[in-house]
């Protein structure tokens, strides 16, 4: 076998490539591949809209409260009936017949009016002195709760034994208070007799006409 030389080298070497050039050549590249065009994507389907909340039904209208019913106005109170103007003081009457002023056979009665509780004065207590049947006096208090003074007929202070003095009744009233009596009061010649009252105020639901009746003692000599 010869011995190649490195010529013999060189030459195998370049037709090797040669050829190998050669069927590079002819050989057909392959064509590129070419990415398949991608499916457009599908449109998303719309999200259907939510469906519109129903209307909340309308409360219904609370039926109006029935209006009170106006009470029934109270019947007006009867005014009370008036009360009769007390009579004018009439002039005192003269029991005795053959009395005359300048005699000594009178003698004098003075009223006063306190409230019970305080004992304070009353003003405008009314006071009616009578004898028997007769009206002999209509009398006011004053401020200070005294009746004017008064001149009564009053058997003459004698020796014989006939009752030295006269009696009379005395009434009291002041709205608001019970009607008092005071009975056989005794009024003697040439003295000043002092009748007091203590008025009671009128008890609820108490009978205003209901007379309280004080029954003097004859005095004792």
């Amino acid at each position: 076998m010869a011995v190649k030389t490195p010529d013999d080298y060189m030459r195998e070497m370049m037709e090797m490539h040669r050829r190998s050039s050669a069927s590079a050549e002819h050989t057909p590249k392959p064509e590129p591949m070419t990415r398949p065009e991608s499916e457009p994507r599908p449109e998303p389907a719309p999200r259907p809209e939510p469906a519109p909340r129903p209307e909340p039904a309308p409360r219904p209208e609370p039926a109006p409260r029935p209006e009170p019913a106006p009470r029934p106005e109270p019947a007006p109170r009867p005014e009370p009936a008036p009360r009769p103007e007390p009579a004018p003081e009439p002039e005192a009457v003269i029991i005795t017949p053959d009395a005359t002023p300048d005699e000594t056979s009178f003698g004098w009665l003075q009223v006063t009016a306190r409230a019970a509780s305080q004992a304070q004065p009353l003003e405008g207590v009314v006071v009616h002195i009578t004898k028997g049947d007769d009206l002999l006096y209509t009398l006011t208090t004053d401020k200070s709760g005294t009746a004017p003074k008064v001149k009564l007929p009053a058997p003459a202070i004698t020796n014989t034994p006939v009752q030295p003095f006269s009696i009379y009744n005395v009434t009291a009233y002041l709205e608001g208070y019970s009607r008092l009596k005071s009975q056989a009061v005794p009024v003697f010649s040439g003295i000043t007799t002092i009748q007091p009252f203590t008025m009671i105020p009128l008890a609820k639901g108490a009978d205003p006409d209901k007379v309280i009746i004080n029954e003097n003692t004859e005095p004792e000599f």
